[in-house]
């Protein structure tokens, strides 16, 4: 962790582990449905965005990525438990003598509130991945 105060913003957010959260947008989902009439096989659903005043376009084999927010309920019940500040703001900054080589798995400067609404999964499993990755810092 370190002051973002005293970081020059134009250096802070490094090489991340997705492109996508610098271009990502915000979309509201307008309809979706199971296609599937069993889970045998998994799940697969049909989902209809409504991109009307986004500036997007639907485009034939399109990349998309879905990024959901956790319940404000389960980003208070953390904050709580640990006796964090919502409201503080961190960066991630690679150790002294790092190459540089170490991805970020997201953008920073960020608050604790952000990070745990938009890019920390908590209800799931947690993932060896993500604690190799935050390691690091």
């Amino acid at each position: 962790m370190a002051d973002p105060e005293s970081e020059n913003p134009e250096s802070v957010i490094g090489p991340l582990c997705m492109k996508q959260f610098i271009s990502g947008k915000d979309v509201k989902i307008d309809s979706m449905r199971e296609l599937r009439q069993t889970s045998k096989y998994g799940s697969c659903l049909e989902v209809i965005y409504d991109l009307e005043g986004t500036g997007l376009e639907y485009n034939t084999a399109a990349n998309l990525a879905v990024f959901p927010e956790n319940n404000q309920e389960d980003v208070d019940r953390v904050v709580e438990r640990f006796g964090l500040d919502k409201d503080r703001v961190f960066i991630f900054k690679n150790k002294e003598g790092d190459d540089g080589k170490n991805k970020h798995p997201f953008p920073t400067p960020c608050s604790v509130g952000d990070a745990l609404t938009k890019y920390c999964e908590l209800r799931g499993p947690v993932d060896r991945k993500i604690f190799k990755d935050l390691s690091q810092y």
